[in-house]
Formats: structure tokens, sequence, C-alpha cells
């Protein structure tokens, strides 16, 4: 059975983020009451057209204390648990991770606990698993390398553990790559159509490595039917096209929606020394179970988020690293 999210109240947070950002206009189109909960000074740029439709409430999941308070004013029906620090550098920020993640993590928890909800679904990461054995399914054990994936890992973990503890309902979803429009400056698909419509070169490893990319409508899909089906509950789930490709191949293809003359500088930046050199998922657990799909193909996609950064240049050219 599905429950409908028409007039649910829904707590997002990291709903200004590129995920969260598409996810509240998914959700406004399906009626509910949404609310983002964001830093004071958090830059709502991707959610400037629909401002006026949300309540957004000021506050940091590491403070525990405010977290409980805004969730026992907002009551929510649903949570969709989706901040989180995802930042790379060669700075391995470890405190800020483990707060965020592992810690804004367990205070969502703790304060979910206190009043109750329907569900929470959580938003895990592919990082979770690391380098490991191929196929990745759910099953397959966590071996992260750095310390994005380990704090996801870790906050999974407790997610699931607190609960299991309070009779909590949750779901979390550990997506492959994504892309598609507001993306990261850092996001591969985002850095190549921004430096092509710019007319600048392309700087690229040798893109042998293997990756499943899938277009963010997707993935919105799939956190959507994760609160709605009432049938699944305490699971993980995979979720990606399901298709894994050489980066070699989405760049190319990327590449063929442009006429520049401009060819992709293979081989001028090194590999990481954390880097996942091959990736190949497994995602027939979210098909089986919710009865999910790729709707939007990877051509679609590609055209879809190449036209947006087309029409909004002085948008993400001033944002886009937000």
């Amino acid at each position: 059975m599905e429950d409908t999210l028409k007039y649910r109240r829904i707590l997002i947070t990291g709903g200004h983020g590129f995920i969260g950002s598409h996810l509240v206009k998914r959700l406004l189109k399906e009626g509910a009451h949404v609310f983002i909960l964001a830093r004071e000074h958090a830059n709502l740029w991707r959610l400037k057209k629909v401002l006026k439709n949300i309540q957004v409430w000021n506050g940091d999941i590491i403070n525990a204390v405010e977290v409980q308070t805004i969730v026992r004013q907002i009551q929510p029906d649903y949570v969709f648990h989706l901040a989180a620090d995802t930042e790379h550098s060669l700075q391995d920020n470890s405190i800020s991770k483990i707060k965020t993640n592992i810690i804004g993590t367990t205070n969502i928890m703790e304060a979910v606990r206190l009043i109750g909800c329907k569900k929470v679904i959580n938003l895990g990461s592919s990082s979770e698993y690391g380098v490991t054995i191929n196929p990745i399914n759910e099953n397959t054990p966590l071996n992260p390398q750095e310390i994005y994936g380990i704090t996801k890992a870790a906050a999974t973990q407790i997610a699931h553990h607190i609960a299991k503890r309070s009779k909590i309902n949750i779901v979390t979803l550990r997506p492959f790559n994504i892309f598609g429009e507001g993306a990261s400056s850092k996001n591969l698909f985002t850095y190549i159509i921004s430096q092509l419509i710019q007319d600048k070169e392309v700087h690229l490893t040798h893109c042998t490595q293997t990756r499943d990319y899938c277009y963010i409508e997707n993935i919105v899909t799939g956190l959507i039917l994760a609160a709605t089906n009432t049938g699944i509950k305490n699971e993980i789930f995979n979720i990606g096209s399901g298709e894994t490709h050489p980066l070699k191949f989405f760049v190319e293809k990327i590449f063929q929606h442009f006429n520049s003359q401009r060819k992709p500088l293979y081989g001028h930046i090194p590999y990481s020394l954390q880097e996942r050199l091959e990736v190949t998922s497994d995602v027939q657990k979210i098909k089986n179970k919710l009865n999910w799909k790729v709707v939007v193909s990877l051509e679609e996609g590609i055209k879809n988020t190449i036209n947006w950064y087309k029409n909004n240049q002085e948008w993400y050219v001033s944002n886009i690293k937000k």
C-alpha cells in the first residue's frame, strides 16, 4: 500500500542543497506542507522560486537542543534527513564531518524519537562501501577509505540502531553518483558543462574509473517511494541507474551536445590516492521492493541539465560552489 504526501507535514534537513532542493519542488507538486531546517546564513539560491511556498526554520543539526525544539514545533509526519558534510578536499576535515554526519544524524533521530513520526528517510551514500567487492549490493561489507564514507557509514548504522531501539520506521537510500541541475561545481557533469558553456578547457583524469551516474529526478522518485510505501520498514536500498561505465563514456556523451572545437584533456589531473577505480552497482533490491525504475534516461537527463545551465548562468556562476 502507498500513503499520500498531500497535506502531510514534511521536514527536510539539507533541503537547500542539490538533492534537497529537487525533493522540495517535487513534494510541493505532491501537495505537501514542506519545512526545511537550515543554518541561519545558508545560501538558499536553489529554492529562490519556491521560498514563498515553504517554511524555513533556522537551526544547526549539531545542536541537539535546537533540533529537538524545532522538530517538536513542526510535528512532522515524515522526516527526510539529507543534511551532510560532503566536502571533499585535500584537508581531511574530520571534526566537521564527525559533527555534521554522525552527531547531526544522532540529534535528528533522538528528536524524532521524542515526538514520533510516520517514517524517517535517511540519505546515505555509496561511499559507505568504499573499496570493496563488485557488484555492490546492500549486503556488501562496508570498507570506507576516507572520512566522508566512514562518517556516513557510522551515521547510517547509528540511525538504524536508534530506530530499532525506539521503534522508529526508517529507510536509508544509498545513491551512487548523481547529476542534474544545480549540482556542485565539483560534480563531473557540472564541471564539464560549465567549462564548455564558457568555452574553457576541460581538464580530467584518464577517466578509466567506472561509475554509475543517475539523473537527479530518478533519485527523488526513489526518496518519495521510500516514504510512501507503507510495507517498507527499516530497510537499506542502493539507488542508481544500475549501469556502470568508464567516466570517459559520460564525458563523450556530454561533449556530443556541444558544437565545440575543444577536446577533453585526459590525464591532466592525477587520480586521488583514495580513488575507487572500479564501481559496479547492484540496484535490484529497490527495483523489486519499491517498484522503482529509471524514468528519465541518461540522454534526457544530460539534455535537461545542459539546458538549465545555459538558461541560468547568472545563478550558477555565483552560487554553484555552495
